[in-house]
């Protein structure tokens, strides 16, 4: 028993040797010769002996090669697979030829690399093993080509004239030939132009040198590039130094052809306190012209005051295709009141009207000088005079006794008295000719240009029936009649009632600006009266009047005013219903009562 414990010791020791050498088998070594050789543009093609050592049994391969700069940028990639076999302990060669693309060379040149490393990485697979290597290609000695100046602009229409300095620099110092043979015209994106310089620029150096040239720029290839909706384009040299090819290019910014637009009249007048009519003449002056013509627009304009202080804004197109060297625009443009007013307000004499005029590529501000007539000491008028209720509704519906007012809302220019008259007429007169009396009499001094608001006098609502309301103008002058606005006294509704249909809003709507009011009309009807009551049981009252909007008979349907909100509280729920009323003030039918709710 003791032998045969003995006699498997040493088997199990002798197995244990066998794994132990089999699991050192491994890549021992990886060279490649040549490892390093100098290549260009034109002479890019290497062939290269790949050696790697393996110390047993083993299948070795490399599926990739990659090309990087020392700093271990990737410039590109071989996609072709090296692998083999072996039995027994040995260098196995892997021979490659390869052909460094020229895109590899000149990326690496650009980046200022001046080798490229071409990598491989071996692996064997008993065990798994790697092993990396590179061979090194050597470049020309080129660090940069720059280009001055850089960025330069021309003109469709003419031939440009630009004086152009390549400069080379070299970093290694020995003597090399720098050659480019011509010149060529592209786009941004690289789409030629095709127009080429045929300008040879030769010289040799060891360290830097410039090379320069008077570059002449067609007319023809601005307008191709133009053509092609480019407002850029590039003039590009490609430099063969040492063997090697670089490329450098100058960016030619495009100008348009639109250099000026002048304005007649340079200067017009404008009266405070109303809108005033300006007729312009815009003539657009182009440096030149070309095939086909060039679209002159104006898309924009803007009232502004002599410090800069944006006033408003000019609305209409101007666009026109110019043929010649220039182009001409008629306009008549309206300047609002308010701008005008804005203008006086910041103590200015004047304002400016500008428009910006573009080709395309250039854009050119023109302006036209506005001089405000009138003034504080200019001759008084009235612009605007609306008599509005308190609710800013024009037409009202009011129970008998309840307390009224109307609003007189009034613009002015210069300075002078106001004298005007409210008066009313009574409805014993408001259902044929009106006959007014007065109210009470306005006397008040105004100055500048402004707004001035007038509460009427407390208005009669003792009768029932329709009132008309006038603030008679005696002076100054005004070119049209008085205003007048109207509101109904409503009497104690009769025992027999109509109803008014609803059409719309639905029951629970929530009261959105958007909503709208609609119903079926009733015969008799003078008006119709949108009542808003608070909700039953509520602490306000069940029956007081929180909000309303009255209509004419001929209107169907309306929605409520921004001011017939204010009189709601947000976040509560309403009834509401429509009333008609006749002439004499009676409410002839009714709609039964709906809920509603605010946001």
């Amino acid at each position: 028993m003791k032998h045969f414990i003995k006699t498997l010791a040493v088997v199990m020791f002798a197995a244990l040797g066998l794994l132990r050498a089999e699991s050192a088998w491994s890549l021992t070594s990886a060279s490649v010769a040549p490892s390093a050789t100098a290549i260009t543009t034109t002479s890019n093609t290497v062939s290269l002996t790949w050696s790697i050592g393996e110390s047993g049994p083993s299948t070795v391969s490399s599926p990739t090669g990659t090309y990087v700069t020392p700093s271990g940028t990737v410039l590109g990639t071989v996609s072709v697979l090296l692998s083999t076999t072996i039995a027994a302990d040995t260098v196995i060669p892997f021979p490659e030829t390869i052909t460094v693309p020229t895109s590899v060379i000149t990326a690496a040149a650009t980046a200022g690399a001046t080798q490229i490393l071409y990598k491989r990485t071996f692996t064997g697979t008993n065990p798994v093993a790697s092993l990396t290597v590179s061979a090194t290609l050597d470049l020309a000695s080129v660090s940069k080509i720059s280009v001055s100046p850089s960025v330069a602009t021309v003109t469709p229409g003419m031939t440009t004239v630009i004086p152009v300095s390549w400069k080379v620099d070299l970093t290694s110092g020995k003597l090399v030939s720098i050659v480019s043979k011509t010149g060529e015209f592209i786009t941004a994106s690289g789409a030629r132009l095709g127009v080429t310089v045929p300008t040879t620029l030769s010289t040799t150096a060891t360290t830097s040198k410039r090379l320069n040239e008077s570059l002449s720029v067609p007319a023809s290839v601005v307008v191709t590039a133009l053509n092609r909706g480019a407002k850029k384009m590039r003039y590009v040299r490609t430099f063969l130094i040492d063997g090697s090819e670089y490329e450098a290019f100058l960016t030619l910014d495009i100008k348009g052809l639109l250099t000026g637009v002048s304005a007649t009249p340079t200067q017009a007048r404008v009266t405070l306190g109303r809108s005033s009519a300006v007729t312009i003449r815009w003539v657009a002056k182009l440096a030149g012209s070309i095939s086909g013509g060039i679209t002159v627009r104006s898309t924009s304009g803007q009232f502004i005051s002599p410090t800069g202080v944006p006033l408003g804004n000019i609305s209409g197109n101007l666009s026109r295709l110019a043929i010649g060297t220039s182009v001409t625009f008629n306009e008549t443009i309206q300047v609002p009141r308010d701008v005008v007013y804005r203008a006086q307000k910041q103590g200015a004499s004047s304002l400016l009207l500008t428009r910006q005029f573009s080709d395309g590529i250039s854009m050119v501000t023109a302006k036209v000088t506005l001089h405000i007539a009138g003034g504080s000491s200019g001759a008084f008028t009235l612009n605007r005079v609306a008599l509005l209720h308190k609710d800013g509704q024009r037409l009202r519906v009011v129970n008998r006794r309840e307390r009224l007012q109307v609003i007189a809302d009034i613009t002015y220019g210069g300075s002078g008295r106001l004298d005007a008259d409210w008066e009313i007429a009574t409805p014993t007169s408001s259902g044929g000719v009106l006959i007014f009396r007065s109210l009470k009499l306005v006397r008040k001094y105004l100055s500048g240009f402004g707004q001035v608001r007038l509460e009427s006098p407390t208005l009669p609502t003792t009768s029932a029936g329709q009132y008309v309301v006038r603030l008679r103008i005696n002076t100054p002058a005004m070119g049209s009649g008085s205003p007048t606005i109207s509101y109904f006294v409503t009497v104690s509704r009769p025992r027999t009632q109509h109803e008014v249909k609803i059409i719309t809003p639905d029951k629970d709507t929530l009261l959105t600006t958007g909503v709208r009011f609609a119903w079926q009309p009733v015969t008799g009807a003078a008006f119709y009266q949108i009542e808003v009551h608070p909700q039953l049981g509520s602490k306000t009252g069940d029956s007081r009047l929180v909000a309303g909007l009255a209509v004419p008979a001929s209107q169907r349907e309306t929605n409520f005013s921004r001011l017939t909100y204010e009189y709601l509280s947000p976040g509560r729920r309403y009834r509401w219903r429509i009333v008609a009323i006749n002439k004499t003030g009676e409410v002839i039918a009714a709609s039964a009562y709906r809920e509603i709710s605010t946001p």
